[in-house]
């Protein structure tokens, strides 16, 4: 057995022993917000636009998704984004 810690394991210590709770949500147009720290990867993925018929089969699109990391959560909490729901985040940034 190795004395060796993946990263995502360790939380920053504090002295009184509790532990810090993640930021909250910023609210806008009755939406949750959240601040992207970084965007780790992307990729394209199949999209149903519209379903199957019985007549024309379903009809798909690609889709940029992206691997976000959020400000103050663990790597545990990194989620693919859609392209769409990146750029609402990013212009409420700028």
């Amino acid at each position: 057995m190795h004395d060796v810690f993946h990263v995502s394991l360790l939380k920053p210590y504090r002295q009184d022993g509790r532990v810090q709770p993640p930021p909250i949500p910023i609210i806008v147009d009755g939406e949750e917000c959240f601040t992207v720290e970084r965007i780790l990867d992307h990729k394209d993925v199949q999209v149903v636009v519209k379903g199957k018929t019985k007549h024309s089969p379903a009809k798909t699109k690609l889709q940029r998704q992206y691997l976000v990391k959020w400000l103050g959560y663990d790597n545990e909490h990194n989620t693919w984004e859609p392209e769409t729901g990146i750029s609402k985040v990013e212009a409420f940034k700028a």
